[in-house]
């Protein structure tokens, strides 16, 4: 039986869509790959080779000012800017490090309140409950000095429990990852606005095009050989690769350092997670047939249950065609991040090409903020399929995927 299968986006109900791809075979790569370098002509179209070297200047280190001599750091005590430089801890007179449950202490003082309340201590004192308190006698009796912590304006009520206090944890590090996220998406619009149209558009027009052609168009299938497909799916992959000219700038080396990634098994989830219909819970394969997401939920639990939560997230992004060529992309090269100057530059060069479209979409509603949106979730589908991959779960749902497809016809 022969199948035609094709990609299209699950909100566009008059045409069949989908895309197979299923499990590695090893060693696969070495025989779609060849001696040499295979991967593609070096005298494709470069009018958007350009990009990948505006986007990115060159690195600059920090000034040594030791002479080349081992840097060297001592401690210096932070002073808050309230505080005046030598001001005391109200509880015991030693030196104060800052204002803590209302009160300026030492840090001594305040973990002993912490510790005090949060495991709500009784102590006693052995004398007139009129003790001397002093940085050499804090320790002799805790009674007095936890009377003299209250006396001074130690508030019970900041200190938090166990709980509250992970949540403050969790919440200062969200709102570091926040700001810090922010800082990326600050720098990256700030490239964007110096990388002229007439640059970045040529090398969108080449990722699209590739995209249309390689990935989201029509596949014939042999349902009886369904093994086979693996090797479509990388080649389709590679052939993606190569249609738009930076790519054809790397080396051997480096192509092959992302190809061997399996990065086709990324490309085609993400084809799979914009099939999906978060309504009716189900992948539209076309106008006609659905393949219901209960179904391989029972064929591959641990995988599809994340899995769908991701699409769900994708879909709420609502991302056009050209869009999702770009992503595709970025999934391909995000292999090689961080691996050579080279690779560093296409993916430079690809984050302000997403950037441009999302900024730039006429059918958008203005939001600054949705280049960190997309980003975000583009990363954590990118974790969630390397966990899987790696216990062939990925590449297995693919399979389970075609083979309901199938049925489904």
């Amino acid at each position: 039986m022969i199948l035609y299968l094709q990609g299209r986006r699950a909100s566009s109900l008059c045409s069949p869509k989908f895309t197979t791809v299923f499990p590695p075979v090893p060693g696969s790569i070495n025989r779609l790959i060849p001696k040499g370098d295979p991967i593609g002509p070096n005298n494709s179209p470069s009018s958007a080779s350009s990009l990948t070297t505006s986007v990115v200047g060159s690195s600059v280190s920090p000034p040594d000012n030791l002479g080349g001599r081992s840097r060297l750091f001592t401690a210096t005590p932070y002073m808050p800017s309230y505080m005046e430089k030598g001001q005391l801890c109200v509880v015991c007179n030693d030196d104060a490090t800052g204002l803590h449950y209302k009160a300026i202490t030492c840090e001594g003082c305040k973990g002993f309140f912490r510790r005090t309340v949060q495991k709500q201590m009784k102590y006693q004192c052995r004398d007139s409950k009129n003790c001397d308190i002093n940085k050499n006698t804090r320790n002799v009796c805790q009674y007095c000095r936890y009377l003299k912590c209250i006396a001074n304006g130690m508030a019970p009520e900041l200190v938090l429990n166990d709980s509250e206090r992970r949540a403050h944890r969790e919440l200062i590090q969200e709102n570091r990852g926040r700001r810090q996220c922010e800082k990326a998406m600050a720098r990256l619009n700030a490239e964007r606005h110096a990388v002229a149209p007439e640059v970045w558009q040529p090398f969108v027009r080449q990722i699209s095009s590739g995209y249309a052609k390689h990935i989201d168009s029509p596949q014939q299938v042999d349902a009886a050989n369904l093994s086979s497909l693996m090797e479509n799916a990388l080649r389709r992959t590679i052939n993606f690769a190569q249609s738009f000219a930076p790519f054809h700038q790397l080396s051997f080396e480096e192509k092959r350092r992302l190809l061997v990634c399996d990065p086709y098994v990324e490309i085609e989830l993400l084809q799979l997670a914009n099939q999906y219909d978060s309504v009716d819970k189900c992948f539209v394969v076309d106008e006609h047939s659905r393949v219901l997401s209960e179904d391989l939920l029972k064929e591959n639990p641990a995988f599809f249950e994340d899995f769908l939560t991701v699409a769900d997230e994708f879909q709420a992004l609502e991302l056009n065609d050209v869009q999702l060529a770009v992503v595709s992309a970025i999934l391909l090269f995000a292999k090689g991040a961080g691996e050579s100057e080279g690779l560093d530059r296409i993916n430079r060069a690809l984050a302000v090409a997403l950037q441009n479209l999302l900024t730039d979409d006429p059918n958008r509603s203005p939001d600054v903020r949705l280049g960190q949106k997309v980003t975000n979730v583009v990363a954590r589908f990118n974790a969630f399929v390397h966990e899987h991959k790696r216990t062939n779960l990925a590449q297995l749902a693919l399979q389970h995927f075609a083979l309901a497809r199938a049925t489904a016809n």
